[in-house]
């Protein structure tokens, strides 16, 4: 039997894979029968605050044994005399959608706390009801730039007419936060005649301003931000370059593809990531013969994302092409290849990844008994062999994963990977939700939120967290 052990974060790739197993309850899961007494029982501010940040762990979705006996007991605790239970509570409910706390949270965000407000502003935004609209307006004059900044992105969320005019006269807010805020807003209710404002503050001072209006420009889709996202692409800034970047991936047209390919030569290493997400976004397999360039390289950030990104531009048009690159002098190419047919889920190749075992690198060998164990639907018995007798114990923890993963019969590699978070195993389930991150598949982003808020492991809550944000931020 293989042992299983921890292994550096360059084979984190290589060990991302493994079953299903559905373990037994975890020691933090939350008995919801024991809260509603506890909370009643709470005495004083210090005991109600901990009582209720017990209950933060439960969400609907999850949780269906909420009861209205406990979300009214929590919503009495909007109104408690200290400021900081009633905001805790009203954090609860907006986190739970109950849009009772509505009132409670607009007279909150009057407070003159402004921790109180800004907490209260924080839960109208996830709240996201339209009657909250008019105290949310009111918010975005605050004297504290914290809240301004929370009431554009919850007027955003609202989708209301009035919200556009409020956002472009926050474009030129005194504070770098309120000004981001708009922008991104703007990229979320804005319209076409947002465009110049937004292309005016590309050339913010400020690195955040400038991401978030990026972003904004990419999101809108217009073509006139495309010259003006090109030119900022060929700046001096890193956090400006990297946010061009991201902003001509989200507008999806072809004539980024050429300045985006020309900036890889780069040596900056961080920002060559930022290139490469921006490639798989775009989506365009002209960029393969690029990206593989970059793959010869044995820089280990760029090694960790090539499988992914070469996965996510894959075309079953570049079938041959990719197996060809599994004869490539750069045994760097051969694993990042073997390892992304497994990963774009094309089972032609599994002959080829087959004969990939015997190759005399062992992350090739480790990657393509990965790329295995995704897309195989065999009894394992090959894997087994290679988890039993490799001379590398980092290719025989690797197949070992792909035995458990090939045995699961999942149908595809989301749903194996998925399965995977249930191991009992924390390195399973903290390689399955890193794996998952760098999938960037939104439809995990809930199930990988609840480990980050659950796992008993605090490895696995951390790869989880990480995996939400990687979803959610093209840049990450």
């Amino acid at each position: 039997m293989f042992q299983r052990r921890l292994f550096p974060p360059i084979a984190l790739w290589l060990l991302a894979v493994t079953g299903a197993c559905r373990q037994p309850a975890r020691e933090n899961e939350v008995d919801i029968a024991a809260l509603l007494p506890h909370l009643a029982a709470a005495v004083g501010p210090a005991q109600q605050l901990a009582a209720l940040d017990r209950l933060s762990m439960l969400h609907p979705e999850s949780d269906p044994g909420i009861s209205d006996e406990l979300v009214a007991a929590v919503e009495a605790e909007l109104y408690a005399t200290d400021p900081a239970v009633a905001a805790k509570a009203g954090a609860l409910l907006s986190q739970w959608g109950d849009r009772r706390a509505a009132a409670g949270l607009v007279r909150l965000v009057e407070h003159p706390d402004p921790m109180i407000r800004l907490s209260a502003a924080t839960s109208l935004t996830a709240l996201a009801d339209p009657s909250v609209a008019e105290a949310l307006l009111r918010a975005t004059q605050d004297v504290d730039a914290g809240v301004r900044a929370e009431a554009c992105a919850g007027l955003a969320t609202l989708h209301i007419p009035a919200a556009r005019g409020t956002l472009r006269s926050h474009l030129a807010d005194a504070d770098a936060c309120v000004r981001a805020a708009a922008a991104q807003g703007l990229g979320i209710v804005g319209g076409l005649d947002d465009v110049p404002d937004l292309v005016a503050r590309l050339e913010d001072t400020d690195p955040g301003v400038v991401n978030a209006a990026a972003h904004a420009l990419g999101g809108l889709g217009d073509s006139r931000a495309l010259a003006p996202l090109i030119a900022l692409l060929g700046g001096s800034t890193q956090a400006g370059r990297c946010a061009a970047a991201a902003g001509l991936a989200q507008l999806r047209n072809r004539a980024a593809l050429e300045p985006l390919v020309a900036q890889l030569a780069d040596t900056d290493v961080s920002l060559r990531v930022c290139l490469l997400n921006a490639l798989a976004e775009l989506g365009d397999d002209t960029a393969v013969p690029a990206v593989l360039r970059v793959a010869s390289e044995s820089n280990p950030l760029l090694m960790s994302r090539m499988p992914f990104v070469l996965a996510r531009l894959y075309s079953p048009s570049d079938y041959e092409t990719f197996v060809a690159r599994l004869d490539d002098d750069s045994a760097e190419v051969r694993a990042a290849v073997s390892l992304a047919l497994g990963l774009a889920e094309e089972r032609r190749a599994l002959e080829a990844l087959r004969r990939a075992l015997t190759d005399i690198d062992p992350r090739v060998r480790a990657g393509s008994v990965v790329a295995l164990g995704l897309i195989s639907d065999d009894d394992g018995a090959t894997l087994r062999s290679l988890a039993e007798h490799d001379s590398d114990p980092q290719t025989r923890a690797a197949a070992g994963f792909a035995v458990t993963l090939a045995t699961t019969r999942a149908t595809d590699i989301v749903r194996r990977l998925l399965g995977s978070l249930e191991d009992p195993d924390p390195l399973v389930r903290r390689y399955g939700a890193e794996t998952l991150g760098l999938l960037r598949r939104p439809q995990t982003a809930a199930v990988l939120q609840r480990l980050a808020q659950r796992d008993p492991d605090a490895d696995v809550r951390a790869a989880a967290t990480l995996s939400v944000l990687r979803i959610g931020n093209p840049d990450a």
